[in-house]
């Protein structure tokens, strides 16, 4: 059984490879591949696999199907439907799904999606689960940032069935057409987290305890979320299967202890299986405070699977416990592989099994608590070096201690605390504020351990060959003790720790142009120095560009220093993630603007320039002494080779363009530029234009922005003159590899790595 489920995966995570989803009529033949699974033994496993890989394409074909219309993009559309989940409030915004009913506008005729994700900005009153609204929106089709790490957007809205974004446009015509009706389990989530908020105050944890009780995070600060990741103890900072099992093993143990108070139904229902059903029903429970996430999902169904087979067949292996879980899952959504959780919960579960087979030796405190962590930490740098490009070696150190503070003190009074605000809000608001204390006496170590930076990251490119070495050989080295040559496996890991041949050369330049939304931040790679040209835009309260975009690139790259952090003006799209970047890295010189309370190094001045690893570097504007405000302002960075250059003007105008073409025409001249101001009409004059003559130019957008960039008439400029054009918005992060002899390499990000669910974009 355990084999033909791995089959089935397999299947399901072929087909979670394609760029493109197949014809839907080749889903005929599901039943057929079922068929031969179950009537021929030798042909089950590879039956199986197809199996997986048809129902794979069947379900992603119906939940693409509903997408948003191209042609409805941008549109005035008014919307009839119902709030679901919970709404996130932020400063000046509510976040809220709405499950369209009707339609009507522009959109009149077309299918529009069944679910859709708006923000309602300023006047946005207090929604409630369950209300019923019409509103004027406009929406786009799913579409998240690019980059070569970083969080998978498109991914995560599929699998909330959520197949357009967009925004409510206030007007006469919002109505509120309905008071709350149904939505239980979601109004019992807002009322919580209401709760919450009562008790919490501006407590720097309110976030981290929202999150462990309802599963909201949103408001758990980018600093915080740092934190955790460099401690390897993100998983424990919201409602996590070890949670789930947590609650259903206290239910479990408190009802077995009074089971025999029950009078006469204790005597006709066995204590075992009363036991098992209210565990199932607290775990499901508590799955369904975290809005039924993926993970507590896994968890639930984990758990009743045990539950049941202990309770009603008597006792049932693990490893068969972990498969029926896993089949579970994939029967239910074949696409939830899409979310890291389901490889670390159930590759973690794996590895404790695997450990936890018969081996002759005495459990000791090591044994029970130390080696388990240890173990998993080990089992699992493979797939966390796939997944997230690097590995926290103090991570089974921190979690050591984490994981039983957090789950013993910190969820069991977080949780009763708020379900007692129900009825008591005082004693339920001081158990909540005991589970804050709580936290706050764990994050100094968490910040310590984080501070230490002791992080494996994987060398940049790591095959897969060398991660599937490394998987294989991991799971040698687990076996159990008394297997000989377990050492063996150790070997596996060894071509991860092969230096990387991905840096430039000398005399080879490397830059990067990062996908940060409507904004500019770029990275400049000689053979042995880093510079990053601006940082990109603050999103929101606690997340900028600089935090969940540019730092983690740079880790990607396994660079934990650089060399000039250079500014170019001080408007935030362009320095709204400073501070964050100034935390996560080392910045040996910051050039242009301050920063996050630190002065610059030196001001951006024409004339000033230097030499890394025979690639020369010189500013060309703005002119010293200067009065220059706002766009013109701009620091213009040139980097040139032996056999080319390229050209970074931040957002310089058409005066400042016209006073670079008076004076400094020559050294305009470039093969890449970053088209300056993001291709807005104010600039790229035809003068500038003719100056820099580029073969490439590279425009830094935000999809759908609200200023159109850039603008057509300015991308016909560059086209007239022979460039080929990339926008971020389109292509994602584009990287431009200009080596000897003249050769330059420009790269894709979101066309060199599409998957089906990536929404498919129109060149500019």
């Amino acid at each position: 059984m355990r084999t033909g489920v791995l089959a089935f995966f397999a299947g399901v995570l072929a087909a979670l490879q394609l760029a493109e989803l197949p014809d839907l009529r080749l889903c005929w033949l599901l039943p057929v591949a079922l068929g031969l699974a179950a009537a021929s033994r030798i042909g089950r496993l590879p039956a199986l696999l197809v199996a997986g890989f048809l129902w794979t394409v069947l379900r992603a074909s119906l939940a693409l199907s509903g997408a948003l219309p191209a042609e409805l993009e941008g549109r005035d559309l008014t919307l009839v439907g119902t709030v679901v989940g919970v709404p996130e409030r932020e400063d000046r915004s509510q976040r809220f799904e709405l499950r369209v009913d009707e339609a009507s506008g522009d959109g009149s005729g077309w299918r529009l999606p069944a679910r859709v994700r708006l923000d309602w900005y300023d006047s946005a009153p207090a929604l409630v689960p369950g209300e019923r609204w019409r509103l004027t929106a406009r929406l786009r089709r799913p579409k998240g940032l690019a980059n070569p790490v970083g969080f998978d957007y498109e991914a995560w809205l599929l699998l909330r069935g959520v197949r357009a974004t967009g925004y409510v446009r206030p007007g006469a015509g919002d109505e509120r057409l309905g008071a709350a009706g149904g939505a239980l389990l979601s109004r019992l989530r807002t009322v919580l987290a209401a709760r919450i908020d009562g008790a919490l105050g501006a407590h720097p944890h309110r976030g981290v305890v929202k999150g462990l009780v309802v599963g909201l995070t949103a408001e758990v600060s980018q600093r915080q979320w740092e934190v955790f990741r460099a401690t390897g103890t993100t998983h424990l900072m919201a409602i996590s299967g070890s949670h789930v099992v947590l609650v259903a093993a206290a239910a479990y143990a408190a009802t077995r202890r009074l089971w025999a108070l029950g009078g006469r139904i204790a005597l006709r229902v066995a204590a075992p299986k009363a036991a098992a059903l209210l565990a199932m029903l607290a775990a499901a429970g508590y799955a369904g405070l975290a809005g039924l996430s993926v993970p507590t999902q896994r968890a639930a169904v984990m758990v009743g699977l045990v539950l049941v087979a202990r309770a009603w067949r008597g006792r049932v292996s693990a490893s068969h416990a972990l498969a029926l879980a896993l089949l579970a899952v994939l029967l239910a959504d074949p696409l939830t592989p899409l979310s890291p959780g389901l490889w670390l919960s159930f590759l973690a579960v794996g590895v404790l099994v695997l450990i936890s087979l018969p081996s002759g030796a005495e459990p000791g405190l090591w044994g029970r608590w130390g080696r388990p962590h240890v173990l998993v930490a080990l089992g699992l740098l493979p797939v966390t070096l796939a997944l997230f490009g690097e590995n926290p070696w103090l991570g089974p150190l921190a979690n050591a201690v984490a994981v039983p503070w957090v789950e013993l003190l910190v969820v069991p009074t977080a949780l009763v605390g708020a379900l007692i605000t129900l009825l008591w809000p005082d004693a339920g608001g001081l158990l909540l504020r005991w589970s804050a204390w709580a936290m706050d006496g764990l994050w100094p170590l968490l910040e310590w351990v984080a501070g230490l930076d002791w992080t494996y990251r994987g060398p940049v490119g790591t095959g897969t060959a060398a991660l599937v070495a490394a998987g294989l050989g991991a799971l040698v080295a687990l076996l159990p003790r008394g297997v000989p040559g377990r050492w063996v496996g150790l070997l596996g890991f060894l071509p991860l720790l092969l230096p990387s041949p991905a840096r430039p050369a000398l005399g080879e330049v490397w830059l990067t142009l990062l996908d940060v939304g409507q904004g500019l931040a770029a990275v400049v790679e000689t053979a042995g120095h880093t510079l990053v040209y601006d940082t990109g835009p603050r999103y929101g309260p606690g997340r900028d560009a600089g935090g969940s975009v540019v730092a983690p690139f740079l880790r990607h790259r396994g660079l934990s220093r650089v060399d000039v952090l250079m500014l170019s003006h001080s408007d935030t799209d362009h320095v709204g993630g400073a501070a964050s970047l100034l935390r996560a890295v080392r910045v040996d010189a910051l050039v242009g603007s301050g920063a996050a309370g630190r002065d610059p190094t030196s001001p951006c001045r024409e004339g000033d320039g230097w030499s890394w690893d025979g690639v020369d570097f010189r500013v060309l504007h703005p002119p010293t002494p200067t009065e220059r405000r706002g766009n013109d302002a701009s620091c213009v960075l040139r980097v040139e080779t032996a056999d080319g250059s390229l050209l970074l003007p931040g957002d310089v105008e058409a005066a400042a363009e016209a006073e670079l073409v008076a004076s400094r025409a020559a050294s305009l001249r470039a093969d890449v530029l970053v088209v300056p101001h993001h291709g807005s009409r104010g600039a790229s004059s035809r003068a500038f234009v003719a100056a820099v003559r580029p073969r490439h130019a590279l425009v830094s957008t935000g999809y759908g922005n609200r200023f159109h960039f850039p603008a057509r008439e300015v991308l016909a400029r560059y086209r007239a003159l022979g460039a080929s054009v990339h926008d971020t918005a389109q292509t994602g992060a584009i990287t431009v590899r200009m080596g000897a002899e003249g050769r330059t390499e420009i790269r894709h990000h979101r066309v060199e790595h599409r998957r089906f669910w990536h929404t498919p974009l129109a060149t500019p």
